[in-house]
């Protein structure tokens, strides 16, 4: 499912039609003419399923290492003796990319979702997902903590894969070390482009190789909070 931003208004025109001719159960089928998605093109509107809570996973509930700085979302401080060095790396990611290594890669964050959030109801036949993750001369630290988060809190059953896409960076570490680290996931597979394409055409390098039925496009410097994806998924339905 991928509809471009000048369509989504005559999309949404139609859908809203349809649904409004139809009980809130049933399932409706139009024949949508837009300038992206073409004449003739056939989506299925409204729903029919079964529904559940958000499912509130978390395989980090119980960490390995309860004490580990910044475990929980505690805050961390860079001791005084390696103030220099945390300095000196700043412009590594532009952020204290020193403190970023102390944290651990698949740390435990706090449910911060609010009560309405959390008690959300969404259909039990959601679509999968490949979740895409375009970088350039990532961090390590803050890539894979990307990549765990989306793996830890993600219900398996939708997340179809992840894409790295590979903007062709310089750093060694994201070359062999990058594909020895992510072979032990098998949801996680690397794209590498040949030269520099900027986040657009890296965006589409991975979307022209997902299998998923939505495509999540997310930041390689960001972690998923629990119950994140479902209802996302449920707004493309819906």
């Amino acid at each position: 499912v991928l509809i471009a931003c000048n369509t989504l208004l005559p999309v949404a025109m139609v859908m809203n039609s349809a649904l409004n001719q139809s009980g809130p159960d049933t399932v409706s089928h139009v024949t949508l003419a837009t300038p992206k998605l073409g004449k003739g093109t056939s989506l299925t509107v409204g729903h029919k399923s079964s529904v559940h809570r958000v499912m509130s996973l978390d395989v980090t509930q119980y960490p390995r290492d309860f004490s580990a700085v910044g475990q929980f979302g505690q805050p961390a401080v860079v001791p005084k003796e390696k103030e220099l060095e945390s300095r000196n790396r700043w412009d590594e990611g532009h952020f204290n990319v020193y403190l970023s290594e102390q944290i651990p890669v698949d740390r435990a964050i706090p449910d911060t979702r609010p009560d309405a959030c959390s008690g959300k109801l969404v259909h039990d036949d959601l679509p999968t997902t490949s979740v895409i993750f375009c970088f350039v001369d990532e961090v390590w630290s803050t890539l894979l903590r990307s990549v765990h988060s989306v793996l830890n809190r993600s219900p398996p059953q939708l997340l179809k894969e992840i894409i790295l896409v590979d903007d062709f960076s310089s750093k060694d570490y994201l070359k062999e070390p990058l594909e020895k680290y992510m072979s032990r996931f098998p949801k996680v597979r690397i794209v590498r482009l040949k030269e520099r394409q900027g986040l657009i055409r890296a965006r589409l390098a991975g979307a022209a190789v997902a299998t998923g039925e939505v495509l999540t496009f997310l930041d390689s410097h960001v972690e998923c909070n629990i119950g994140w994806l479902e209802p996302l998924l449920q707004r493309v339905i819906c």
